[in-house]
């Protein structure tokens, strides 16, 4: 299907993505009290952090002398941060498995190959739905776009993978 969607009429954030002003006053205490900075990260939509995101993982882990060329595709409700930890993975978080998002990948990916700091292989966690929704972008595009991306053989991994239960494989199978 290939369909694009209205533009929307209004924009408002969910309340898991918002900052409560509430938080202000010990956040600053907590600061004061240990010695620590206090950095204001602002953006227009969540998905916007994940890049800064990973490449802080990534120094740290370039930090820590541990490997840094493999990276962990999530999705906000399929999140696995000890894996990526315990693992060395870079994790990419994306809001849906749809194509807004895969681009924002690509961009990324596209970013670290003008760096030389391409991903030689790498995992997807992608959330189902359940419903073959505008805009999705099907497990084959996610898979082939790490592919293209990786310095090595290696090829993208999916874990917990089941192909019947993703509808939106089912017209290709």
């Amino acid at each position: 299907m290939n369909w694009n969607a209205p533009p929307s009429d209004c924009e408002v954030p969910e309340a898991g993505w918002g900052y409560s002003e509430g938080l202000a006053d010990d956040i600053v205490g907590f600061a004061k009290e240990h010695g620590f900075q206090i950095k204001y990260l602002d953006y227009r939509h969540p998905e916007h952090a994940s890049p800064l995101v990973a490449d802080v993982y990534r120094r740290r882990m370039e930090q820590l002398c541990r490997p840094t060329d493999s990276i962990l595709v999530e999705g906000f409700a399929v999140m696995e941060p000890w894996l990526s930890i315990r693992y060395n993975l870079t994790p990419f978080w994306t809001v849906f498995a749809i194509k807004p998002s895969l681009d924002r990948l690509k961009e990324y990916l596209e970013i670290c190959h003008g760096a030389e700091k391409e991903f030689r292989g790498g995992f997807i966690f992608l959330f189902c739905s359940g419903v073959y929704s505008i805009g999705l972008a099907g497990v084959g595009e996610w898979k082939r776009l790490l592919e293209s991306h990786f310095a090595s053989q290696d090829t993208g991994k999916e874990s917990g993978r089941d192909t019947k239960l993703l509808l939106a494989e089912k017209a290709n199978m």
